[in-house]
């Protein structure tokens, strides 16, 4: 679903990036119960595309379709990921290297959602909660792109607590992704 301004006509996505797990708000069956307001016009230089990447399914999905859409509109694309010391674990703090492991979460996801490697993305790691994260990138970027949801507890949730977020406070236009039913 793509969370747009109400000020914005809705239009079809561009070609390439439609598909049936994705909607445009207002020009589909898929409600839009959130609206990011849009800070100003869009760019006409080159603009950046945004996606959250947690390494759950749902992200994977939102990387592909941000690189299908940069491909079509001649962006470039960044990949956050956050991390952030637990607030209690059990387990000593110390030993573990939270920032590595960010590292690592997002080398996999990308190389699953891009097998054949050939797509140039600016990977950030960033400690921070996702969604204060997701919105600090998103500052000048033409779209933020998140998976419906990711590793959070409510699996049953339709939209997961980061989406919704980033959906209400975004300083750009919010496609969320949720992932193909097979």
């Amino acid at each position: 679903m793509v969370i747009r301004p109400p000020h914005r006509l809705a239009a079809r996505p561009p070609p390439g990036c439609e598909s049936p797990s994705v909607g445009l708000a207002g020009a589909s069956s898929v409600p839009a119960h959130q609206v990011v307001r849009h800070s100003g016009p869009m760019s006409t230089t080159k603009g950046r595309v945004v996606v959250g990447v947690d390494g759950s399914d749902a992200s994977i999905e939102a990387v592909q379709w941000a690189v299908r859409y940069a491909a079509l509109v001649g962006a470039d694309v960044e990949a956050v990921t956050s991390w952030a010391f637990p607030a209690s674990s059990g387990v000593a703090l110390d030993t573990i290297d939270w920032e590595q492991n960010a590292r690592d979460i997002q080398g996999a996801a990308l190389s699953q959602a891009l097998p054949d490697g050939s797509d140039h993305i600016i990977a950030t790691i960033v400690e921070d909660h996702p969604a204060a994260a997701l919105i600090a990138a998103a500052g000048g970027a033409e779209l933020l792109v998140v998976g419906s949801r990711g590793h959070g507890a409510f699996a049953g949730m339709l939209l997961g607590s980061v989406s919704q977020h980033v959906a209400a406070h975004a300083p750009c236009v919010v496609v969320v992704v949720r992932p193909q039913l097979v």
